[in-house]
């Protein structure tokens, strides 16, 4: 009887894993974009998920000039996760290197709507984690990305409610995403620019 518990649990837990890894192949984005396709999401989305580059503003950064820079950052982000639902809403998630004494990387989930041109009409940022090892992430963002696809809430993964854990970083009581700006805001920046 002793053998069989942690057989039962042993099991139970690669069936669970089993179950997480088909699940996430439905959000791989091999599966639906080729290499290029890939390449030219993640360079539509640099400007917002990534970092100004130099001499850069808010007011600037969509300059011809700067295309070099968002190149360079899209070349360094990983699309990690990536859906297209029925409606024309296309959800991803990228993994980006953090800056960190050991390696760390944070994810970022997000939700998109382009216009039949290829322009984005509609830009959010979901969530953001904090920085963690790739095996934390491969374990935590899945259950991220699956309650943002299905509209559930994510305030229960906030650090907040979480015992202070790292799962996701932003938004939380203090940063929010503003969808007009395209970026996180401070929520005094919010009361500040309305």
């Amino acid at each position: 009887m002793k053998n069989i518990i942690p057989l039962f649990y042993l099991l139970s837990l690669t069936l669970l894993f089993t179950a997480c890894k088909e699940k996430n192949a439905d959000y791989d984005p091999a599966a639906v974009l080729s290499e290029a396709e890939a390449g030219n999401f993640k360079y539509s989305i640099s400007r917002y998920v990534g970092r100004l580059p130099k001499y850069a503003t808010e007011d600037t950064k969509f300059e011809l000039k700067f295309d070099n820079d968002y190149r360079m950052i899209a070349s360094k982000i990983k699309l990690d996760k990536y859906y297209a639902g029925n409606g024309d809403t296309i959800y991803f998630e990228i993994i980006k290197i953090a800056p960190s004494l050991h390696l760390k990387k944070t994810a970022t989930g997000g939700k998109l709507v382009k216009n039949e041109a290829g322009e984005i009409t509609y830009y959010e940022e979901v969530y953001r984690t904090w920085k963690m090892t790739d095996s934390l992430l491969a374990v935590r963002t899945p259950l991220f990305f699956e309650a943002m696809i299905r509209n559930r809430d994510l305030t229960k993964y906030y650090t907040e409610n979480i015992n202070n854990d790292t799962y996701i970083e932003f938004p939380n009581k203090f940063v929010i995403f503003d969808v007009k700006l395209r970026k996180w805001i401070s929520n005094s920046d919010l009361a500040y620019n309305r």
